[in-house]
């Protein structure tokens, strides 16, 4: 014979759990955010598509000489240079970049070539575990510091800060350099 108590005690327990069911599924879901060390991930590349360059290339050896190219704008240090021709595609390192009409790669191409070329820019390199770079708001009001050398003395020199909103040359330096005191280095 069973005890009336206990069949109220199964009864008020299957209530309460009833309840309970019905309070968690008002609720919101609770998700659990597992920190970033629980999930390491490695560092990989992004490689760029090749674009067609402008003008054409004449190379010989590892020096790369252009014709009607851009290479300031377009090229740069670990960038590749792509020669395609009707049978073969050749790609090479860039290790220097000298100006619009000249530059240097790692290994000679196979064959002397005047033709069109494409360009390959380096691969990034992204490490999602390195930290982020702060995010520091840097004030710019247009203008530009340079240091021009002044004589101060017979054998001294000094360095005096010149505010331009332009970007100034070396030439246009030179000139206030000149234009303040003369010195046997810079003479007009």
């Amino acid at each position: 014979m069973s005890r009336p108590h206990t069949k109220l005690n199964q009864a008020l327990k299957e209530v309460k759990r009833q309840m309970r069911k019905l309070k968690n599924q008002d609720s919101k879901p609770k998700t659990t955010i597992k920190p970033l060390e629980e999930f390491p991930a490695e560092p990989y590349e992004i490689e760029h598509d090749p674009f067609k360059a402008t003008g054409q290339i004449f190379v010989s050896g590892t020096t790369v000489h252009g014709i009607e190219t851009k290479f300031l704008s377009e090229l740069s240090k670990e960038d590749f240079i792509i020669i395609r021709t009707d049978k073969t595609e050749e790609k090479r390192k860039v290790i220097l970049v000298l100006s619009d009409k000249s530059a240097c790669i790692a290994n000679s191409f196979s064959d002397e070539a005047n033709t069109d070329f494409y360009i390959q820019k380096a691969p990034e390199k992204v490490d999602p575990n390195a930290e982020l770079p702060s995010k520091k708001r840097k004030v710019d009001d247009g203008e530009k510091n340079y240091e021009v050398r002044v004589k101060r003395g017979p054998w001294t020199y000094k360095f005096d800060n010149v505010k331009s909103v332009n970007q100034m040359t070396n030439e246009e330096l030179l000139n206030i350099r000149a234009q303040r005191v003369r010195d046997k280095f810079c003479w007009m």
